[in-house]
């Protein structure tokens, strides 16, 4: 019986040989220890963070938000900034400097991780990689419709899963930085929180103090962008409404 047909209910287990998961490997080009890794990597999470306060603050969140010591933490950067960084960083180029919804282009962007991601230094390990895009607010603020923004997070997962596996690396946390005032700043600024909470799949928020997390940080979130003459009591209860909505936040 074939690996395919294990997961018939009439199928019984098998457990494949060495000689199965080496014909597998060659089959698609890969050594049996990276097909071994790929099947024991934990999935990507597409996360949103959002800060109370400056962006610079978003990697010491991160940290405290996954509790991986073992995770290599990488920014994605402008060309400019790099040469001030301390420690590796990636960088996209003029993009994120950029004031045009051109420079969101996805195809572009995945060449430039994959570029960046298959040169990091030998002292990088591969497999558990932490992403942090802090300028996707910055960014969004400029533009004429952010929009561009929030119609790219939907496609953002997959745009860093795809660079990412193309070079042989695995972005375990793909954490996308936006902070409350630039939200707040928005249009409509619950709109645009709601589009965001959807196309993420893990909700952090954090403040000087604490690191909220899943449904708590979801519900922080909202709580921050209560509308001008609602009371604290009635925007709970709005927000609450909000959230049951679009489900639970990972």
């Amino acid at each position: 019986m074939g690996l395919e047909g294990a997961g018939r209910p009439d199928a019984r287990r098998t457990v494949p040989t060495v000689d199965v998961i080496a014909g597998l490997a060659a089959a698609i080009g890969w050594s049996p220890g990276d097909l071994f890794d790929a099947a024991v990597r934990p999935r990507s999470r597409h996360v949103l963070l959002v800060v109370d306060g400056d962006a610079s603050s978003a990697g010491a969140a991160a940290r405290r938000a996954c509790r991986d010591t073992s995770v290599a933490w990488v920014r994605a950067v402008s060309s400019d900034e790099r040469d001030h960084c301390d420690g590796w960083a990636v960088s996209l180029g003029d993009r994120l400097d950029a004031d045009v919804a051109v420079a969101y282009e996805p195809a572009g962007i995945a060449r430039a991780l994959r570029d960046e991601l298959a040169h990091r230094p030998p002292e990088v390990p591969s497999g558990r990689l932490g992403m942090l895009f802090e300028r996707s607010a910055s960014v969004m603020a400029s533009l004429h419709d952010p929009d561009v923004i929030l119609d790219f997070e939907d496609d953002w997962s997959d745009v860093v899963r795809d660079a990412a596996d193309a070079s042989g690396a695995h972005v375990l946390w793909n954490v996308c930085v936006y902070e409350r005032e630039r939200l707040a700043a928005l249009p409509d600024p619950v709109g645009a929180a709601l589009r965001l909470l959807r196309s993420h799949d893990t909700i952090w928020h954090a403040d000087a103090r604490t690191t909220r997390v899943a449904g708590e940080a979801a519900r922080r979130v909202l709580l921050d962008l209560r509308r001008p003459g609602t009371s604290a009591r009635a925007w709970g209860d709005h927000v609450d409404r909000l959230l049951d909505s679009i489900g639970d936040a990972a």
